[in-house]
């Protein structure tokens, strides 16, 4: 934690979590999506969609049958 806070790292994403999962230190904000198959805790399979702009980042994570 201690090195993404000096270098500055705002966003970490990860996977391999059977359930989606967000939670903040600081201004450092980390995500971890849930699977594609096999969803625990009442998920359902999906995907997270990240957009970058000059602005910012955003990111939600859509079921399957939520997709834009």
């Amino acid at each position: 934690m201690k090195l993404l806070h000096e270098y500055g790292v705002k966003e970490v994403f990860a996977g391999h979590l059977h359930h989606n999962s967000e939670g903040r230190d600081g201004d450092l904000d980390m995500v971890t999506s849930g699977p594609v198959g096999m969803p625990l805790d009442g998920g359902k399979s999906g995907m997270r969609l990240v957009t970058i702009t000059a602005e910012g980042l955003t990111h939600k994570y859509y079921d399957f049958s939520e997709l834009p």
